[in-house]
């Protein structure tokens, strides 16, 4: 759903102008004010079915609810705790509709200390780059810091990456791809996918996540926690 939210000072629509009256002028003085409509009363079918003279700038809201499925990680000493305040630092926000279990998996790309990964799906109304943005404060408020000169694959207190949105989203953009364009290649991610959502799909040609789980080349181990203390 998408809202157009607008501030106008003439209308030239009749079908409009039907449906919400304009004030009338009263007197001289009044007379060399704009006419004004309330825009509760226009048409909640019509989409810029008028024309509007003397227009401040359209402000277009994605208002299009999405369900986005976040990984977050983190391999310092105190993982579980961390993925735990991550959770409810994005609460905040964002609604949590259901939440992984914990998965021990090996580092990825360098030698390290197991990462501990967990999927969330949240809902979020709204441009998924502001999701995006909030996860990155999340990020800094558990004390991760992103240096430009940083190894790509390095030890993190914590890091939440968005991974697919439904319904399905194809999104190409400089800050953010989904789905994520490296999760097929990726055990420690699918893995953790397929616990619940492993009917989404997962790329554009339609394929699930259990597909891409079945297809997948990584042999780097995946474990289920199950001591939690």
């Amino acid at each position: 759903m998408w809202t157009t939210v607008l501030s106008f000072k003439v209308i030239a629509a009749s079908s409009l102008l039907d449906a919400a009256p304009i004030a009338r002028p009263t007197s001289r003085a009044s007379s060399k004010k704009s006419p004004t409509i309330d825009p509760s009363r226009a048409p909640k079918n019509c989409f810029m079915c008028f024309f509007v003279l003397g227009l401040e700038p359209v402000k277009i809201v994605n208002t299009k609810v999405l369900k986005v499925l976040l990984l977050l990680g983190s391999n310092s000493e105190d993982a579980i705790k961390v993925l735990s305040e991550a959770g409810r630092a994005l609460s905040a926000k964002t609604p949590i509709l259901r939440a992984g279990s914990f998965w021990r998996t090996a580092a990825w790309g360098f030698e390290g200390p197991d990462f501990v990964n967990q999927v969330l799906e949240v809902e979020w109304i709204g441009d998924p780059l502001a999701l995006l943005e909030f996860c990155l404060e999340t990020e800094r408020l558990l004390g991760r810091v992103r240096s430009a000169d940083a190894p790509r694959y390095e030890s993190r207190r914590i890091d939440i990456d968005l991974l697919l949105a439904s319904p399905f989203l194809n999104l190409v953009d400089p800050r953010l791809q989904l789905p994520h364009p490296r999760m097929p290649q990726r055990r420690f991610v699918l893995q953790p996918l397929a616990e619940h959502w492993s009917d989404w799909v997962a790329d554009d040609s339609g394929r699930p996540v259990s597909e891409l789980l079945s297809a997948c080349s990584d042999q780097n181990f995946v474990h289920l926690v199950t001591d939690l203390n």
